[in-house]
């Protein structure tokens, strides 16, 4: 190619030593003309033809790579968490929605994580809101066109519904009780009954402000561990309850559940303040504005009371101990409490 383009510029310089010299005759600096014509679009043809023929060759040898490529991949992608073909099965209360594929991780020899495509290739007739037991199965593909399946069966548990919250008759209550939260050697006092405690906003709020220095030992917070508070508004809807039988749930007034991200905790905490109280000033600012009331039951003696809310509230065949999320079978959108 450098001899082709020493040739160009050989022609170039007599054209231009011609014209310098005089030389204009028509028949000369015509044929010489159209012979500098014709070689130089001779060498740019072969120029041009050059580059076609290595950039053929270039695009040759990266589909060959390519192809070679493709044909050495072989191997599937792994999905990691499987047991024999099998995901960990999945239980759900029926109208949660979940996200089967969140948390998956699959591997592939040659495939980029990012680049495995993961998709449900068969639902098995899954809905999120109809209760039964069903088999999914998930396809991972690599780059290369490998795949692999695996099946995870989610079951998809029946609620009931309550609307009604009931207290009074199995469930003794009493209102607006004083010194509920002060200290004592045993405990915040209102642990020491059996009985749920309903107070209004400000009566909690003013009980509240009024002994929560004395609890030195958690972090000036009436420690209440292993029990259940429903926050109501002014017309009892409730708009919150927080719930730690075994399993540390908290529940709002769509009925949904969440365990991770507590603002409250189930341990006492000298420093910083622990159990069940903890923040809950700040939820009922937020959550009643316009008044209403916080009911709380502990698990003094036998813990009938708390037996019988749970049952209400979270598992309906609540036998005692404690409990996990996946035996909650009671759904709270909409709940009511209802003092009988």
């Amino acid at each position: 190619m450098l001899k082709q383009i020493i040739a160009v510029l050989l022609i170039l310089s007599t054209l231009v030593f011609a014209v310098a010299c005089g030389d204009t005759t028509e028949t000369d600096s015509g044929a010489i003309s159209e012979g500098a014509e014709s070689k130089i679009e001779a060498t740019s043809d072969s120029v041009s033809g050059d580059a076609s023929v290595e950039a053929s060759a270039e695009e040759s040898k990266e589909a060959s790579a390519e192809e070679s490529k493709d044909e050495s991949d072989k191997i599937p992608p792994a999905f990691v968490d499987a047991d024999n073909g099998k995901l960990e099965a999945i239980t759900h209360n029926a109208g949660e929605e979940i996200d089967i594929l969140s948390g998956l991780t699959v591997r592939d020899n040659v495939t980029a994580d990012a680049d495995i495509v993961v998709a449900i290739s068969d639902d098995g007739g899954y809905k999120a809101d109809v209760a039964g037991t069903y088999t999914v199965t998930i396809e991972a593909k690599d780059e290369a066109g490998n795949t692999a399946t695996v099946t995870v069966e989610i079951t998809v548990k029946a609620m009931s519904t309550q609307k009604e919250i009931v207290l009074g008759g199995k469930i003794p209550y009493i209102k607006n009780e004083a010194e509920a939260l002060s200290y004592t050697p045993a405990g915040t006092k209102f642990r020491t009954a059996d009985k749920v405690q309903v107070m209004d906003k400000d009566f909690f709020l003013n009980q509240y402000n009024e002994y929560y220095k004395d609890h030195t030992n958690n972090g000036q917070v009436p420690y209440f561990p292993n029990g259940i508070i429903l926050i109501t508004d002014k017309d009892y809807n409730l708009v919150q309850a927080r719930f730690a039988v075994g399993e540390n749930v908290q529940i709002d007034s769509e009925g949904n559940l969440t365990n991770s991200d507590l603002s409250w905790t189930n341990s006492i905490d000298a420093t910083n303040g622990g159990g069940m109280f903890k923040n809950i000033v700040n939820d009922i600012k937020s959550l009643l504005p316009d008044g209403g009331y916080i009911m709380f039951v502990g698990n003094p003696g036998d813990a009938v009371c708390r037996a019988e809310l749970v049952k209400q509230i979270f598992f309906s065949g609540y036998a005692g101990g404690p409990v996990t999320l996946d035996q909650c079978d009671v759904s709270l959108a909409g709940a009511i409490v209802k003092l009988g």
